[in-house]
């Protein structure tokens, strides 16, 4: 099981958002927490040109947007 990490802004974000997109983003959270770096496409990509290494974002359609969010994972097995 991996940590997920989340910050104040994505926070904030999130409780903006109608309950299906919160509904949609937590799920895809969990899904992250519970599959972490081994998560691929559709739901994860690596962000490519990154100056920070292994950056990956996070996918999630809803009602056609993409919605994403970036993170990396860390050696403490979390993703931030």
């Amino acid at each position: 099981m991996w940590t997920v990490i989340t910050t104040d802004l994505f926070n904030e974000w999130l409780v903006q958002q109608d309950q299906s997109t919160q509904e949609k983003v937590l799920a895809a959270l969990v899904v992250l927490q519970q599959q972490g770096p081994s998560l691929g496409r559709p739901l994860v990509d690596t962000v490519y040109d990154s100056k920070f290494t292994n950056m990956k974002e996070l996918r999630v359609q809803h009602r056609g947007k993409p919605l994403r969010a970036f993170f990396a994972f860390d050696p403490l097995r979390q993703a931030i």
